[in-house]
């Protein structure tokens, strides 16, 4: 009897390719179970680390350093108190608190807004690697599970600086063991049926395999075209999904006789989770915005999209930012399940006075230069981030700008960018950067900064997107060159 030459098997050496394919399927299976369970607990340490940093970014170094249970009542203290509560009752956590660093891997507590008996205050912390590696300057999160007196926990933990660009406090948020078991359960579960789904189906082709004599391995070339297919169309979708969010950033930079603008974004995948924008809202009006969702990668992005029409349409309506801000807080606050939330440095720039009314949840001080000299960051109250718990009211604050005075605007991908032996970029660069460009166009602003930061961290491993806003005020027709 004649065989069929070509993609023809023989029963026999089908079976064996059936047994082959199911021992290749087993092992890919273990595999990639392994690689989720990573990936899975990387992904809640990095929504981990979002709530302390974010919570830091609230924070005021230069109070958070000195501030004791003694200061109660005073300004700082309450300020501080304020922002840890808010976050222990609008986010899924165990605690959140400061830690003090009492020098040789000795930690203690700070601040507490949930223990109501100070006699904790000062009393030592468990310690982690994670703890150390925040009280030298790095954001972490603990990778195993520790206990103290109050159970089992995973903790995040977030430097706070003061304004000479020291460590003066760590915010510290804990998250209990079981709540991350459950979290890391509901996502492997997932990750499990889809190899379930995959060797089942791998057996059911080895069956029916079986039960024919022959079968044409044509099929399986198909189907890996066809996985090829999808792929490179998966790939595609990216590449739209990136031209996307590039083509909703405004390019058209004004620059005229009243006011020069120029922003960037850069992110750290393909797409990021920042974005910036600005639109007059009248004829002498302009609002200016800066904002980072949590998370990075495609969700991030799709949130940013739908933040951006927000605050754009509701700030056309009218209104002051705080208002504006509320209401965009509650639109996002619906239906959030994916529980992102998003800063956002929100002003509205009166080009007849210079005046600027603004709200900052939860984002990086504005930093202001005046005219070709002093550059100062602009300390003032934080309120909290969009999207993290409803009927949130914000707190309108100004500030003036001169003729030929800058507005900086930036995220923490800017300040955080961190080069290989982990060092940060920090504050002191940042502000070092903007006072050797003063008096230059915003342009030239904008890439300078990006230039530095560029070079101080690894080209092909960016810790994060690097957004950058420079508002000139003009108002005598001079411009820049």
């Amino acid at each position: 009897m004649k065989t069929t030459k070509g993609f023809y098997l023989t029963t026999k050496y089908l079976a064996i390719a059936g047994a082959f394919l199911v021992l290749v399927s087993a092992t890919l299976g273990i595999t990639l179970a392994n690689l989720a369970d990573r990936a899975i607990k990387s992904l809640i340490s990095s929504w981990m680390l979002d709530i302390a940093n974010t919570a830091a970014a609230l924070l005021d170094g230069d109070v958070c350093r000195d501030v004791s249970p003694e200061n109660e009542g005073e300004p700082g203290y309450e300020a501080v108190m304020k922002t840890l509560t808010g976050f222990q009752y609008s986010m899924d956590m165990s605690y959140i608190y400061l830690v003090q660093d009492k020098g040789d891997n000795n930690f203690v507590f700070g601040l507490d807004p949930t223990i109501e008996d100070y006699d904790d205050f000062g009393t030592p912390v468990a310690y982690t690697d994670a703890l150390y590696t925040a009280s030298k300057g790095t954001p972490a999160a603990s990778l195993t599970a520790y206990k103290d007196a109050w159970g089992w926990f995973y903790s995040a933990y977030s430097p706070v600086f003061d304004s000479e660009g020291n460590v003066a406090s760590i915010v510290t948020v804990d998250f209990s063991k079981e709540w991350y078991d459950e979290q890391v359960l509901s996502l492997t579960m997932t990750t499990v049926i889809v190899i379930a789904l995959s060797l089942a189906v791998g057996a059911a082709v080895v069956i029916v395999f079986g039960h024919k004599y022959k079968k044409s391995v044509k099929v399986v070339s198909r189907q890996l075209d066809e996985l090829e297919d999808k792929t490179e169309h998966m790939a595609a979708e990216l590449r739209v999904a990136t031209k996307i969010q590039a083509d909703m950033l405004p390019k058209d930079f004004p620059k005229n006789d009243r006011i020069e603008l120029y922003a960037a974004m850069t992110p750290a995948k393909e797409v990021g989770g920042d974005f910036y924008d600005f639109f007059f809202t009248d004829d002498d009006h302009i609002a200016l915005v800066m904002a980072d969702v949590s998370g990075k990668g495609v969700p991030a992005a799709m949130f940013c999209v739908v933040a951006k029409a927000i605050i754009r349409d509701k700030a056309m309506l009218g209104g002051d930012p705080a208002s504006i801000l509320f209401d965009v807080n509650n639109i996002l606050c619906q239906n959030n399940n994916a529980g992102f939330f998003i800063t956002v440095w929100l002003g509205i720039l009166d080009l007849k006075t210079g005046v600027v009314e603004y709200v900052n949840a939860g984002h990086e001080y504005p930093i202001v230069g005046a005219g070709n000299s002093s550059v100062s960051v602009i300390k003032r109250e934080n309120c909290p981030p969009l999207a993290a718990a409803g009927n949130t009211e914000f707190i309108n604050e100004t500030l003036t700008l001169a003729e030929d005075d800058t507005l900086f605007l930036y995220t923490d991908g800017v300040t955080e960018a961190k080069a290989t032996d982990g060092e940060r970029f920090g504050m002191s660069r940042l502000v070092g950067s903007l006072e050797r460009s003063m008096g230059s166009s915003p342009e030239k602003i904008v890439t300078e900064l990006k230039r530095e930061v560029d070079d101080f961290q690894p080209a092909n491993d960016p810790f994060d997107d690097v957004t950058i806003m420079s508002v000139v005020r003009r108002s005598s027709g001079k411009r820049s060159e």
